[in-house]
């Protein structure tokens, strides 16, 4: 799962969303465990896509993109509680629906997350 990951990492930086969105699904497939890089990297995905119809004004099409999007990250946090990159793009995928309340929670959670990584790393200094 994490090579299938890595793979279509590979294609997300380039843009080729398709391609990303069929190898995370292969990765999130074979894993025999909850996987949720693999979860919010799809998520990722999908974010991609509803910030493109977004920025050509279709807030419809957004929208359904946003919400694939929330779902995956979601999933994501119910493998992994403290998945840092899951609170951040919720935050940031609310904020894209224009809902900043809902966005709230999870951009602090991610502040605090990173807070705490950060005073880990320091005990190492």
């Amino acid at each position: 799962p994490t090579t299938y990951n890595n793979y279509a990492t590979c294609y997300f930086a380039l843009g080729r969303y398709d391609s990303a969105e069929v190898i995370f699904k292969k990765a999130i497939a074979i894993t025999p465990i909850c996987y949720a890089d693999g979860l919010s990297n799809l998520g990722s995905v999908y974010g991609m896509r509803g910030a493109a119809y977004l920025g050509q004004n279709n807030k419809e099409e957004a929208s359904k993109f946003f919400y694939m999007a929330i779902d995956m990250f979601n999933k994501a946090l119910e493998c992994d509680k403290n998945n840092s990159q899951a609170y951040q793009f919720l935050g940031v995928t609310y904020v894209n629906l224009g809902d900043t309340t809902k966005a709230r929670p999870y951009t602090d959670r991610y502040n605090q997350l990173m807070k705490e990584k950060q005073n880990r790393l320091n005990k190492f200094k």
